[in-house]
This record gives C-alpha cells, sequence and structure tokens, in this order.
C-alpha cells in the first residue's frame, strides 16, 4: 500500500537487477530505482520515468509520479502487462529452450 517503492540495487550487483525490479510492478506498486545496468533488459520509455542517477533525483521522480495519477496509473499498467507477457518462468524458459533450439515436453508428444 505504499505510494512507491525505493529501489537501490546492490553494488554486488552492479551490473544486474534485483527481484522487485519484477515483483512491486507485478503486484501493481510503483518503484522508483536507480540507474543500473540491467534496466537496459526493459523498454526505455517504461525506464525513463521511473529511474535516478543521483540520490537528489528521488524526490522530484516521487512527487511527480504520486501527483500525477494518470501517468502512475499508465506506468503500471504498462510494467504489468510488460512482466506478464516477457518476464514469467515460463516465457523465459520458452525462450531458453528456443535459443537452445530444444522443444518443450508439449512439442515433443
Amino acid at each position: 500500500q505504499a505510494s512507491a517503492c525505493l529501489n537501490v540495487t546492490s553494488l554486488l550487483l552492479p551490473s544486474g537487477l534485483n527481484q522487485r525490479h519484477f515483483d512491486v510492478w507485478a503486484a501493481g506498486g510503483l518503484l522508483i530505482t536507480d540507474t543500473t545496468p540491467g534496466l537496459r533488459l526493459f523498454p526505455e520509455d517504461l525506464c525513463r520515468e521511473t529511474r535516478f542517477r543521483w540520490p537528489e533525483e528521488i524526490g522530484p521522480i516521487f512527487r511527480r509520479l504520486t501527483a500525477d495519477a494518470a501517468l502512475s496509473a499508465d506506468l503500471r499498467r504498462a510494467w504489468l502487462k510488460l512482466i506478464h507477457e516477457e518476464h514469467t518462468y515460463r516465457r523465459r524458459m520458452e525462450r531458453l529452450l528456443n535459443w537452445l533450439e530444444l522443444k518443450t515436453p508439449a512439442e515433443r508428444d
């Protein structure tokens, strides 16, 4: 029920993502996150609205997103759609199997 969740990627994962990058959006939340190279996994137009480089940027981002209900709702919908279409475990396994040129159990039958 938080207005937004703040994420700072661990320095142990300097190029990575963490589960918060997926779970907050999947739960219908709003995530403000640091600019980690792992964000390249997602569309630029979605990341642009919610990422920061410097701590001083967090407040203005938070105020803009919480003041503009339409923008926040659009972002929540777009992120949720993206997570459900592209980032479920099933979808990732399908991509991996395709990349490896292997068939799924259903395709083998």
